[in-house]
Formats: C-alpha cells, structure tokens, sequence
C-alpha cells in the first residue's frame, strides 16, 4: 500500500481513502481485505502510475485508460501487489462539483508502511 501511496505522491495524483481504511483512522475500525481510492487521474498520469507500478503490481495501463474513458460515475480499475497480494480498488470518479467538494473536505493524516 504504501508504495502505491508514494507514487501517487512523487506523480502528484490527488487521492482519497475511503472505506475501512478510513473510518479506521477515525476511530471505527473495521477489518478489510484491500484499499479503496479514489483519485483525480489524467491520461498521462494513469500511463505514468502503471509504468511507475508494474514491476510490484499486477496493473494495466489499457484497464486505466478505458476507465478513463467510461462514462459511469462508479468507474475504476485495480491494482494488486505480487508479495503482499494485497489489493486495491482504484475509483476515478468524474468531475462535478460534488465530487471536488469531496477532495476539498479530505483531511492528511499519517499512514504507517
């Protein structure tokens, strides 16, 4: 996880964590099987994230860019890790003035690797 976090940093991606890893973080704990993200994504970036990823994550830069290019509010794509087998789930969701205040209100805590 935390070398997905790192490259969205290094790529300047703005993201967001949702679900259990989040309500964890505030305080309601819940036990979870992978991470859900959402992120503002251009097409570049999405090429540079699975280049920048592909050599620790089973991620395809043809499911980003389809993601990318679908329409559905709920679009994502996935990425997981080979040792760890952990997974990800990858929301891009498109851009309305809900979805900006969503980002706006987000709040940075530190996250342990």
């Amino acid at each position: 996880m935390s070398a997905f976090l790192t490259e969205l940093d290094r790529l300047e991606i703005p993201y967001v964590i949702g679900s259990s890893f989040a309500s964890s973080a505030w305080g309601e704990s819940r036990q979870t099987n992978d991470l859900d993200i959402a992120v503002h994504l251009t097409h570049s970036q999405g090429q540079a994230l699975a280049e920048a990823l592909k050599d620790d994550f089973v991620i395809s830069a043809e499911e980003i860019q389809r993601t990318l290019e679908d329409r559905d509010p709920y679009r994502a794509f996935q990425a997981l890790h080979f040792d760890e087998l952990f997974k990800i789930d990858v929301f891009v969701p498109l851009d309305t003035p809900f979805v900006r205040s969503e980002f706006e209100r987000a709040r940075s805590i530190e996250h342990l690797a």
